[in-house]
């Protein structure tokens, strides 16, 4: 019995704390890098910065389709300074490399999350 408690007490994951820093960084990045004044540049990058910082927060207790939300909102952060129409050299490469960057955090956290099939195995359900 003392074994099932142990393994089950392995199997929480914190937060993805990577992708949560970096929903930080787009928020502040429009002012950290000079882009506040273009107005749609500036709230793009706070709305989805906040979505993807509250996300990653509770990826831990949600299923993969959180961060598979994460992994839309990266998405669009890397298609944002194209759609948007912003040439500014700052917004355009924050927002390349914010994009890769969630979207390898998103996927690294998937991988520690265990399947559901090893949980319930593990809890003793199947």
């Amino acid at each position: 019995m003392m074994q099932t408690t142990e393994r089950n007490e392995g199997m929480s994951v914190p937060p993805d704390w990577i992708n949560v820093v970096l929903g930080i960084w787009l928020v502040m990045s429009p002012f950290a890098l000079g882009f506040s004044r273009d107005t749609a540049a500036l709230w793009n990058n706070v709305c989805v910065g906040a979505a993807v910082t509250a996300l990653a927060l509770v990826s831990e207790r949600g299923t993969g389709a959180l961060r598979g939300l994460i992994m839309i909102l990266a998405a669009w952060v890397f298609i944002s300074p194209f759609l948007l129409g912003f040439s500014r050299t700052a917004f355009l490469w924050n927002n390349i490399g914010a994009a890769f960057l969630i979207i390898s955090g998103a996927a690294i956290s998937e991988g520690l999350h265990p399947t559901y099939r090893e949980a319930a195995t593990n809890l003793g359900h199947v």
